[in-house]
């Protein structure tokens, strides 16, 4: 069979994020790479198209969860200064409100259409993640309830679909206000000021490595470094420091330290490659997915998807408000939890790309945006949704 061929699979994939750009650039932001390719691959797997080893025979998956991610988590840090860092606290609240809203709904307004197990195994999943959606799975059986065992599954994976769309709408909406008020053409506060030629970060100790001797692969070795402390700190401290959200703290610092480059993958011409590596992960978590599996637990599921995007708009909306963030960047913080990085980042960049902006301007939106994404992905998926899955399981089960 040609899908046998790994080559043609690789082919087969970066086309389609091809035409998917195509498509976001023509919808300006509204359909994005990321759903094209996935419903594509869904339409595949459902139909036998597509056979469900792909793209998962390429090998990229264990490539991406095992190191990739860590890689690109510690380059982003080193986009980020520690004065942004610090400044976003507001969107750490937003997001911890949003999902503590998203679960009174859910027991409210879920328990009362669909009953309150079900609202319940549900409520797990929407605070974020995959080790939420296993909790969840875990104790529903064993609580002897079966049955709502695919319901669990079929939130946790579809809530993707239907989060990053949504998102992605409300982000067009977020940036094409930011441009109607030109902050596409004003730097950041914060980039004004470590852009400024006589700035220098007080916490800088370590020199630059002059550039010719600094390569992509030293570059590379650094990155490399930093993601092995942060997965080595996970390990020793039985994940109580969560990897990825250590790798982002660490590529902060050492950038500010004077260890990583600015901007790191970027400088080694690497990024490119690196988030296609990503990207080419996701369409894989559809695979298992089938007509018999979806069918029974669909109007349930969407129901109660529905319900918690409610509950986690509306909570990002009022405390947004009241902490003077923009309420719809709020909302798309608040709606990270079902997704996650890296969507937060694909999400923002597309969009953003989709303006068709000049490179700078479209860099001026990034920068007033991305830090909130990227931060919302971390608190709700990496660090929240666990301790709320905890709580709900240990309450309803």
């Amino acid at each position: 069979m040609i899908w046998d061929n790994l080559v043609f699979s690789f082919f087969f994939l970066a086309l389609l994020y091809a035409i998917g750009t195509f498509i976001s650039k023509k919808t300006k932001g509204v359909i994005i790479a990321l759903i094209f390719v996935s419903f594509v691959y869904i339409a595949g797997y459902l139909t036998g198209w597509i056979p469900t080893t792909t793209p998962a025979n390429l090998g990229i998956a264990p490539i991406s969860s095992g190191f990739m991610t860590l890689i690109v988590v510690v380059h982003l840090g080193t986009t980020i200064s520690v004065r942004q860092l610090l400044s976003e606290w507001r969107t750490v609240v937003v997001c911890l409100v949003s999902l503590v809203v998203m679960v009174g709904v859910m027991f409210t307004l879920g328990s009362g259409i669909f009953g309150f197990q079900t609202a319940a195994a549900a409520a797990g999943p929407i605070s974020g993640g995959l080790i939420s959606t296993m909790l969840t799975s875990n104790a529903v059986n064993e609580a002897g309830l079966a049955h709502l065992g695919a319901l669990v599954w079929m939130v946790g994976i579809l809530q993707q679909l239907v989060g990053v769309p949504v998102t992605s709408i409300l982000m067009r909406i977020h940036v094409k206000s930011m441009i109607n008020k030109g902050e596409h053409l004003t730097k950041s506060k914060i980039a004004q000021i470590e852009e400024d030629p006589n700035y220098k970060s007080k916490f800088k100790i370590i020199p630059d490595v002059p550039e010719q001797y600094n390569s992509p692969y030293l570059i590379l070795a650094k990155i490399a470094f930093i993601a092995f402390l942060a997965k080595f700190l996970d390990q020793i401290t039985n994940g109580a420091l969560p990897s990825a959200a250590v790798a982002l703290v660490l590529g902060v610092l050492f950038y500010e330290l004077g260890f990583l480059d600015k901007n790191a993958l970027s400088k080694a011409n690497m990024l490119t490659f690196v988030m296609f590596i990503l990207l080419a992960a996701i369409p894989g978590n559809f695979a298992s997915l089938t007509v018999e599996t979806i069918l029974p637990v669909l109007g349930a599921t969407l129901g109660l998807l529905a319900i918690g995007i409610v509950g986690i708009v509306l909570g990002a909306l009022v405390m947004g408000k009241i902490l003077k963030m923009p309420t719809i960047l709020a909302a798309c913080c608040g709606l990270s939890a079902l997704y996650g990085f890296p969507s937060t980042m694909f999400i923002t960049q597309e969009v953003i790309k989709a303006t068709g902006l000049p490179e700078d301007q479209a860099q001026n939106l990034t920068d007033k945006t991305m830090p909130h994404m990227l931060i919302a992905g971390f608190t709700t998926v990496t660090v929240a949704s666990v301790l709320i899955t905890g709580l709900i399981v240990g309450y309803a089960f």
